[in-house]
This record gives C-alpha cells, structure tokens and sequence, in this order.
C-alpha cells in the first residue's frame, strides 16, 4: 500500500506549498457540458487518508483519466497544482502528477477538510499567531469542543495577560467570548480555568473611540461569565460592580453592555431571585442608568432599573432620581424588551413605593400607554396595568364624592389610562359605569361653571371682548374648557372630538384635514393655562375699571351730601350789613 503523506491536503489548502505530496484520489466524476466542443472536465476528491478535499484535473490529468491510467484510488505524487477560491470552497487544480499505484479502497477513513486546523497543531503556535488560530477555530462547533478537549481555553485565560493594547489580548477575548455563549458547561469549565481575574482586568482600560470595540467584547465575555452562580460571585470578589457603573458614563455601545453585566449580576441564574442590588446601588448605578434611558442604551437600562427597584430601598432611591416619566414613554418603545423593562421597573416601584403611585398615574394619564400584546414579553406591561387600575378606581370614586373640577378630570383621565388596554391578561374590562358617572358629573360641574363666567363677563361689560382665535374650539366654535391635541395634530374641546373618536373607524377622520384619527388624546395644558390666564386678566382689568367707576361715583355722592360749616348759612346777610355799615359810616365822617 502506498503510503499518504501525512497532513498534506491541510497543507495545500492553506498554500503552504508541500514538496511533491502524495495522496490518493477517492473519487472521480467527468464534468459535462452543453457544449460539445468543450473540453472535459474531471472533478475529484485528494485525500491523505485523515482529510480530502475538492479539486480539478488540468487537460493533462483528463486524458491520463480517460485513458485509465489513473482511475478511482489511485495514488499520485503532486508534481504542479494551484489552490483556487471559488465562490466558498476552495479547490486544488491538478496541473501535472505522476500516478503511483491504484488501491482497492480508500486509505484510511479521511473527513471532508476545513480551513481550520486541528487544535494540536494550532497550540503549537505561539503568541499572537496562537491567540488567532485558536479563534479561528472557535468559529464552529466541532472546534470549539476540539479546543476545549485539548485545554485550549486554559491557554487562552493565560493569553490575556498580554495587555489591552496587545493583538494577542483582543484575539483571545474573542476566541473566549465565542465559547462562552450558550453553552453552560463551557462557561463553566472558563471560570474553573481563572478567567474571572484577567477579564475583570481588562475593564480597567479606559475606554477611548479606538478600543471601543475591544471593550464591548471584554464586557460581553463578563457578562457572559456571570451566568452562573460561582461566576457572579468570582466576578463580584474582582470588583467588577464599580468598574461596570464606571463605564455607564462611556460611549453608548460600551454603556449598553456594562448595563447588561450590572443585570447578570443583580439576577441569580438559578432561582431568578435578584442579587447584589444594595451593592449595586451604593455603586452609584442608578444616576448614569438614569441618563441611559434617552439613549440607544435604553432598553438595558430600563431593565437594570427594573431588577434595582426589586425591594423597598430601590424603588425609594429611583423615584426622587426622575425616572418615572422616561420610563413612561419607553412603555412605546417596538422592542418588546425595552418595553417590559421599563413596566417591570415601573411596576416594582408602584408596588414598594407608596409615594410613586400618584405620580405613575400622572405621567400615564399624561401620555397613555399602548395597549398589551399577546406574547409574554408584553405581560409586564399588563401587570403594570392591572396593579394601578385599583387605585386609580380608588382616585376616581373620591374625585366624584369631591367638587373639585380639576381633581376629577385628573382622575377621569388616569382611570382612563390603566383601564384603555387592561385587561387583556387579567380579563378585567374598563368601569364603564363608574366613568359615565364622572363624567356626567364633570359637563355639569363645568356647564355651571360656564354660566356663572358668562353672567360675570356680562356683569363686567366683557360680552364684547374679543377672543383669540386658538382658544376657540374648531367643532363648537366656543372657548375650550378641556383642550386636547389629537393625532392630526390640532386641538379640539375633549368632549367635542370625543364625539367624533366614537365613531365607527371608516368615518372617524379629523374634522379639519380629514386624515384617519387614532384614539389617543392629550391634554393641551398650555394651551389650558394660556385661556385661564387671558380669561383672569381680562376679567381682573374690568374688576379694576369697575372699582374706579364705583370709586368716582362715591365721590360724587360725597361730595353732594357733605354738611357746610357751622354759621355758614349766615355769611352772605352779615357781609352785606357791614359793607352797608361800613359805607354808611365812611359818609358820615366825610
């Protein structure tokens, strides 16, 4: 039997040009064409009894083919051949060999060869060229099992000792990173081999815009480390809480990964039970996960939050931080984790938080959420829903015992918002009769107090007073009481556009551009503020003109009615007699 030289199809394939190698063709096939006067092709299989691959015979070989010279199993010494890249296979171009003999069958039991080598001969490398090979042959399943055979990751943990800035460190991260995915033995069988300690290291690099990438994949190894009991806890021994909350504050790529490190480790793998959050908090994480929620970072921390509002001390320490009204608005947000994020970290507060309840309801009454989807990703946002529904009916029920017109309408518009999707989960349907009665209640609060205005404006002469356009509602034509914007971007009285939302979907169109509305509304506070104001300082300068009217009338009437002075009825007889006397005496003397 001619004997194989050994290694050799990886060494063709690679192009490291062997010296006159010798392998077997297993397998022949003549490549046909529509053309007739095309030359023949013959595709084969080399193999060095341990790995074949895929190649091409020259015009040369073919004919020696057709001739049978060489046949199937023949062994042939490699005199001339080139290796091609074609589409994704490489394949070896048979220029010119020397047929040696012809075997009865294949030589040994080759496999199909790949372009990674056997991780053997890869720890045989060194230094840089190690740490690449060894993530080369990470790229598939059956070498990352071949690495882990051979203690390939033990070199690897050694191999981060290299430095940050090393190509060595930045390839065995990657090489690390890629087996500990989703296999828990294999992130294991890391931290048993120390890979905790030079990880946790690595996040002491300041994070700059050319090692960004570098550091995203140290945090994700980490955070990968810490989906297991024994690699929290070794991650937590090397410091990793600060180090994490410190990188909160770095680029938003860096950030969103230090989140997820900082959510591993405040959740138990195994039980699911939250872990680590007075730690965590004491950190300072909850300030920069604060400004993450307006970022592309959102989502992770919206979930970090979630898991540090978990007990009384959290939820205390995040509501005052301003949290509630951006994570409202990530109740919005398409992905279904960002979402469930912040309605977990909303409905932990609402639940250990007594004091975060009315301003929840606020912010939701504020801007409604959407409704629950079918899928449990979107339960946290029923949950949400299905926890202040109760107090918001509580709210509601007092607010219509109470006159207070302001305080009802709050309270209409959060029973609203709890109940707008409800119940999708919890089977609950909106309290449509406890509504009703508010807002019957409501119209006849404001209706009288739309009368007792017009009877004082008519009181004050303000009939006549002209009315800024914008306070005028473009359905009733009459001062907004209750403004509201609606999806077409225009304000309308609440009860008026309401009419219109009650519509049936083909005829629910926006009264002044006729485009289809959705049934959201939100109240135009400014809008409300600026008609109050105009209303009380008009009415504040006709009080003002009223009171000098008044005043001068006062005066008048005063001045008519005040008593002369004693004796003064007298004076113009008494001047008349002296001026008589006096005359008549000057006469006399003359």
């Amino acid at each position: 039997m001619t004997t194989l030289s050994t290694g050799a199809i990886s060494q063709i394939y690679h192009n490291e040009h062997a010296a006159r190698p010798i392998v077997q063709v297993t397998e022949l096939k003549i490549v046909t064409s529509s053309d007739a006067n095309a030359p023949r092709r013959i595709k084969c299989k080399l193999s060095d009894g341990a790995q074949w691959g895929v190649a091409l015979m020259s015009n040369e070989m073919a004919q020696k083919v057709l001739e049978e010279t060489l046949k199937e199993n023949g062994c042939i010494k490699l005199k001339n051949y080139m290796v091609n890249q074609l589409s994704n296979t490489k394949m070896c171009i048979v220029v010119d060999a020397e047929v040696l003999s012809v075997q009865e069958a294949p030589i040994g039991e080759p496999v199909p060869w790949t372009d990674r080598m056997p991780a053997q001969t890869v720890l045989s490398a060194c230094g840089e060229e190690l740490a690449r090979n060894l993530k080369e042959l990470c790229e598939n399943e059956a070498g990352r099992s071949s690495v882990l055979a051979a203690s390939g990751h033990v070199v690897l943990v050694g191999l981060l000792h290299a430095g940050p800035d090393s190509l060595t460190t930045k390839h065995a991260v990657q090489a690390l990173l890629t087996l500990s995915g989703n296999v828990a033995a294999s992130r294991q069988m890391l931290v048993q081999a120390g890979a905790v300690a030079p990880a946790v290291e690595l996040l002491r690099t300041a994070p700059t815009a050319s090692n960004e990438l570098f550091m995203t994949d140290a945090l994700a190894l980490v955070c990968n480390l810490t989906n297991s009991s024994a690699g929290i806890e070794a991650v937590k021994k090397e410091g990793a809480i600060a180090l994490a909350v410190t990188l909160l504050s770095a680029v938003p790529a860096v950030a969103k990964y230090a989140a997820s490190v900082l959510i591993n480790l405040s959740t138990h793998p195994d039980t699911n039970q939250l872990v680590n959050l007075a730690e965590i908090r004491e950190a300072g994480a909850i300030s920069p996960l604060m400004a993450l929620l307006h970022g592309e970072a959102a989502g992770r921390a919206a979930s970090a939050l979630s898991n540090l509002s978990g007990d009384a001390d959290g939820a205390a320490a995040i509501v005052p931080a301003g949290a509630i009204v951006p994570l409202v608005a990530l109740l919005h947000a398409t992905e279904a984790e960002t979402a469930a994020g912040a309605a977990g970290a909303l409905r932990r507060m609402a639940a250990l938080n007594e004091q975060s309840r009315p301003a929840i309801l606020a912010a939701l009454a504020a801007r409604p959420p959407p409704p629950p989807r079918e899928d449990d990703k979107w339960a946290y946002l029923a949950n949400l829903l299905a926890c202040l529904r109760p107090i918001a009916m509580q709210r509601l029920t007092a607010a219509v015992a109470g006159d207070d017109e302001a305080e009802l309408q709050e309270a209409i518009d959060q029973a609203v918002a709890v109940t707008v999707a409800g119940v999708i989960r919890t089977g609950w349907t909106v309290a449509d009769a406890e509504l009703q009665r508010a807002r019957t209640k409501l119209a006849a609060m404001r209706e009288a107090a739309e009368a007792a205005r017009r009877e004082r404006r008519t009181s004050l002469g303000l009939d006549e007073l002209k009315t800024p356009d914008e306070f005028v509602c473009p359905i009733t034509y009459e001062v907004m009481q209750d403004p509201v914007c609606a999806s077409d971007g225009n304000t309308y009285e609440r009860s008026a556009i309401e009419v219109v939302l009650a519509l049936p979907d083909e005829r629910r169109k926006s009264p002044l551009t006729r485009e289809p509305l959705q049934t959201t509304l939100f109240p135009n506070r400014a809008l409300k503020n600026r008609i109050i104001a105009h209303e009380q300082d008009a009415e504040a300068v006709a009080e003002k003109a009223a009171q000098r009217i008044l005043e001068a009338e006062r005066t008048s009437v005063a001045a008519r009615k005040r008593p002369l002075p004693a004796g003064a009825e007298d004076s113009p007889d008494e001047g008349a007699s002296s001026s008589s006397a006096g005359g008549h005496k000057r006469g006399r003397r003359q």
